[in-house]
């Protein structure tokens, strides 16, 4: 736990005072830190392409480039998926947090509805089925 609050400290996410008294506190209000920030602060990316497409590069790869650099469906996937979860993380703050679950259910199911809304469907879904709001990627 020290270890996470010394990264979180680091940040300038929560400050610390030494002492008998001493502790952690959050640097702002709850309202001015968002979920997004800590977590990217504690973790990394869920994509960050060069270094997916390094690690993922595929059983026949001798260099470490992507075998399936040109024509790869899982970059634009995950890229996605990415671009969707930080924009819905950066918008709930921790002050969104204490509320009951049915309040960030209605906090989060809102960012679906936003008009700025783009769809990710998969070409072999698209001819197949309709889409959705929960298609919906901010």
């Amino acid at each position: 736990m020290a270890k996470l609050l010394s990264v979180l400290r680091q940040a300038g996410l929560v400050d610390s005072e030494r002492g008998r008294t001493g502790g952690y506190r959050l640097a702002g209000t709850p309202s001015d830190v968002s979920l997004g920030q800590v977590l990217l602060v504690l973790g990394e990316r869920l994509f960050d392409e060069p270094a997916y497409c390094q690690k993922h590069a595929g059983s026949e790869s001798h260099d470490g480039n992507c075998v399936h650099h040109g024509g790869c469906t899982l970059r634009a996937l995950w890229g996605t998926l990415e671009q969707w979860m930080r924009n819905a993380l950066d918008r709930i703050t921790l002050a969104d947090l204490l509320q009951s679950e049915g309040g960030i259910r209605e906090r989060a199911s809102s960012f679906s509805a936003s008009t700025n809304c783009v769809r990710f469907v998969p070409a072999a879904l698209s001819r197949s089925t309709s889409t959705s709001s929960s298609d919906c990627v901010n």
